[in-house]
């Protein structure tokens, strides 16, 4: 089952809960944590990783003793657990993170004001005249931060980030939702309703969570 976990980084958005999950944290993520500049993203790296150490325990485990390694691109992985996949992103207060015995990928971003023109330098032709015909701005912006969040997800399950490729691939709709039209491998797409946010799923495996699990400390 691919699961997708959501958490408010707004939970520990104070100096006393944050020390505390901080502590609690493997060597590998505080290094994430303490390479970020402002505090929210070191907020959102912390969420990710209580976001990770809330699935592990799930499994027995915890994120503190995981042994991390780098894979292609640098996708991380848990040298020390076999059949455990995960990727996590962050955007707004949101921190996401997907868990599942397959391979997968994720991403969340804020609905906000879109530069159009990425989209026609680096989507397909399909997809810049899909984010055209919307009505007005507000829902432009909404299909650009769509696309972008199905497309970053898949590039994340591949484990190529940006680097892979925006027009490698194309995604069509069929009934609202998201396929990808000219991609010899066989890849799910899922998404997720969040106030505000896009949130999208790629696995090879087409069995995912009917909603997000909101984590609560």
């Amino acid at each position: 089952m691919n699961n997708t976990y959501i958490f408010n980084s707004q939970q520990i958005d104070n100096a006393e809960k944050s020390q505390k999950y901080y502590s609690c944290m493997s060597d590998y993520r505080k290094s994430k944590i303490d390479r970020m500049k402002m505090e929210k993203d070191k907020l959102l790296s912390l969420s990710a990783g209580i976001l990770l150490d809330s699935c592990l325990k799930k499994l027995g485990l915890r994120e503190k003793s995981m042994e991390y390694a780098l894979g292609k691109n640098e996708k991380p992985f848990f040298a020390n657990a076999q059949g455990i996949y995960f990727n996590i992103s962050h955007s707004g207060t949101y921190a996401v993170c997907s868990f599942s015995e397959n391979e997968i990928g994720c991403d969340i971003e804020k609905i906000e004001s879109a530069d159009i023109k990425i989209a026609e330098r680096f989507f397909t032709e399909s997809e810049y005249s899909y984010i055209l015909s919307g009505e007005n701005t507000e829902e432009r912006n909404y299909r650009f931060i769509r696309l972008w969040t199905l497309k970053e997800s898949c590039l994340k399950y591949k484990g190529v980030g940006l680097c892979g490729g925006l027009n490698s691939f194309e995604i069509g709709f069929i009934h609202n939702r998201p396929v990808i039209l000219n991609n010899d491998e066989k890849l799910y797409l899922k998404e997720y309703e969040v106030d505000g946010y896009c949130v999208s799923v790629a696995s090879g495996s087409n069995s995912f969570s009917h909603s997000l699990v909101e984590v609560r400390l």
